[in-house]
């Protein structure tokens, strides 16, 4: 994808780190064998937790709200309401897989996921592998190059300054 905005190559960015980390999940899901949780001390496994909590708790959720707040006004505005519905109706589809994710990942990390704990994570991380894979496929077919027609390089200077410095809708162009 060749983005010419400063917002749109970090959302790709962003993209493509959310890729990398789901094709990890998804090997290591498809890999493990049986009803046994994985052994939390297995460098490899504790890795894999400690980045998927930290891309879900604060990488993609961020991502999400940036987009929510500062980016879907903006495509609403550009009369693209329909692309919006349906990447707000994604993002609420992936926290509803998230949470309980989230939720046996720590029960995970602390030894504690049980014989039936397992199977619904193994369950929940691959929906979430297809889940948000398609979402973040969506954004760099439908919404990104939207983006590059709506904003301005004022607009795109402004929004790339919130999001690097941690702000979101307040400093919405």
């Amino acid at each position: 994808m060749n983005n010419q905005s400063q917002t749109c190559r970090r959302l790709h960015e962003e993209h493509e780190a959310v890729f990398e980390l789901l094709r990890r999940l998804q090997r290591a899901l498809v890999a493990s064998k049986g009803d046994a949780a994985p052994d939390p001390l297995d460098p490899a496994w504790s890795a894999l937790w400690r980045d998927l909590r930290s891309g879900l708790e604060f990488e993609v959720a961020r991502h999400f709200e940036f987009e929510e707040e500062s980016l879907f006004p903006l495509l609403i505005e550009g009369g693209e309401g329909e692309l919006v519905e349906l990447l707000v109706a994604d993002h609420q589809a992936i926290r509803e897989v998230t949470s309980p994710l989230l939720e046996l990942l720590g029960k995970g990390e602390a030894r504690k996921l049980d014989a039936s704990g397992w199977p619904a994570f193994r369950r929940l991380g691959l929906e979430l592998c297809d889940r948000l894979s398609e979402h973040a496929l969506k954004e760099e077919q439908a919404m990104l190059p939207t983006l590059e027609n709506l904003l301005t390089e004022e607009a795109d200077r402004q929004l790339f300054a919130a999001y690097a410095g941690g702000e979101m809708a307040a400093s919405r162009p």
